[in-house]
């Protein structure tokens, strides 16, 4: 997949600085095909370019993890936008937009349904309030201004997003960026504390 390569470790520093998260918490790459998938409270996939190309083991782990109480964030990265770019917002049906969803449809079946999560959702404000939704700088170019979700029997379990926010944790000189480090601490806050998630909150607060 394509990241930002020190996009996790900054926002994890970011969290550990800001919020009660233990300082312990750390960041690692699990393969969709690993076990240890099924302990992860929180995974997150990036792409841009890049072929989306999983094993049928891979997409079935997938699938069974979010059933399971699993979180994924997943985006449709970019490169930084420069300054005097067109409006902020994200763009719709890319190559890797199109082949992350078709790979979240077979793997999640009949519970595969998007919907456009609400500015008055509890994701906005599980630590840090975002009345007016998701920050928009990260994209620029494009008519998304929002981002999309899966749920499983009520509980959040994908984030789907097309505004790059993974960039405001990767560039240590992106515009704006306090509030897309707020916004991935908010991202985190949430899967580690919503009702039917894998996490055991207890594990990661003092």
């Amino acid at each position: 997949m394509d990241t930002f390569p020190l996009a996790i470790p900054n926002l994890l520093r970011y969290m550990n600085d800001h919020t009660k998260i233990k300082a312990s918490i750390k960041g690692q790459t699990i393969e969709l095909s690993d076990p240890t998938l099924f302990s992860a409270p929180f995974i997150y996939m990036t792409g841009s370019e890049c072929i989306v190309s999983l094993s049928p083991v891979e997409i079935e782990n997938l699938g069974n993890y979010l059933r399971s109480g699993g979180f994924l964030f997943i985006e449709d990265i970019a490169k930084s936008p420069k300054p005097g770019e067109s409006p902020p917002g994200g763009i719709a049906g890319t190559t890797f937009d199109q082949q992350a969803k078709a790979v979240l449809k077979e793997a999640l079946g009949r519970d595969c349904r998007f919907f456009r999560i609400p500015k008055t959702h509890p994701l906005f404000h599980s630590f840090y309030d975002f009345d007016d939704g998701p920050p928009l700088g990260g994209a620029s170019g494009g008519n998304v201004n929002y981002l999309e979700g899966i749920e499983i029997r009520g509980r959040l379990a994908v984030v789907f997003s097309d505004l790059n926010i993974s960039w405001y944790w990767g560039d240590t000189e992106a515009t704006g960026r306090e509030r897309g480090l707020q916004f991935g601490v908010n991202l985190i806050v949430y899967a580690l504390t919503q009702p039917g998630g894998i996490a055991n909150i207890g594990q990661y607060t003092w």
